[in-house]
């Protein structure tokens, strides 16, 4: 069990079923969101694992095919980088490299512990973590066409990544690596900008949160039997959707409402 599987079981948990669960086959269609920061880990990871901070001159101009490939010297499909480029530009001004802080880095190792309790295992992959004095940090980088304007807070509540690796460096995984505390970066790209969201283990309100969404997740997801279907925006796009029955409701539920709305109008 990942953060990832409690946001795709959160967000429809037939979804995950079908998906993680029984493996139905899925139909992938073309994701410019998910192949953009699929793009985006693999080629900061590569980045990363040289030890030294990302710099502009890692990064050839995208029509300029023939420097066009991973730092490390790996392959990288050009359409890919295409759709990665302004966002590892924007990367750059916060590369955590850029401190000796984070020399020590490693970066997109999973790690795994044992649920006695619950009888999962569970799994944190962050894209970056480091060891400073006492305190462990993990980095987790996001994309987004748009830099939301929104407190920490209200990031908070929106990546459950965040609640996830405090939860896990509270529970051992900062004492494993010899910290005494922990801290949680969240690191947002844009074509335009970057911004790095932060959270101790030591905020007593923030951890409060961080438990109790954990908490409440697990709970729902380690109950479940009926694993019911949650109609959304997202069912269009959905990559097992042919499985489910739910998978038009949404659009036909909004398009009840049009209809709806269009006759009351002419009505007035």
């Amino acid at each position: 069990m990942s953060a990832s599987d409690l946001e795709g079981y959160e967000r429809c948990p037939a979804q995950w079923y079908m998906e993680r669960l029984v493996h139905l086959p899925r139909i992938e269609e073309g994701n410019q969101a998910l192949l953009r920061g699929l793009a985006v880990h693999r080629w900061i990871a590569e980045a990363h694992s040289r030890g030294v901070p990302c710099s502009p001159d890692d990064l050839p101009d995208p029509a300029d095919l023939d420097r066009l490939s991973l730092v490390g010297g790996g392959e990288i499909d050009p359409a890919d980088y295409e759709l990665a480029y302004p966002f590892l530009r924007s990367h750059i001004e916060c590369c955590p490299l850029q401190s000796n802080d984070a020399r020590s880095l490693t970066a997109e190792r999973t790690l795994y512990a044992y649920d006695g309790i619950a009888d999962v295992v569970v799994a944190t992959k962050s894209d970056a973590y480091w060891k400073s004095d006492d305190t462990l940090t993990m980095r987790e980088i996001k994309t987004v066409q748009v830099q939301p304007v929104a407190t920490d807070d209200e990031i908070f509540s929106t990546y459950l990544a965040v609640a996830w690796d405090l939860v896990a460096l509270e529970a051992g995984l900062a004492r494993h690596y010899g910290a005494i505390h922990g801290e949680v970066q969240l690191e947002i790209l844009s074509p335009e900008s970057a911004v790095v969201h932060s959270y101790s283990t030591q905020d007593f309100m923030i951890m409060s949160m961080a438990r109790g969404r954990v908490r409440r997740l697990a709970r729902r997801w380690l109950a479940d039997t009926q694993w019911d279907s949650l109609p959304g925006p997202g069912c269009s796009r959905c990559s097992v959707r042919r499985w489910c029955a739910a998978r038009d409701a949404y659009e036909a539920s909004v398009g009840s409402r049009v209809s709806s709305g269009a006759q009351g109008a002419q009505a007035t």
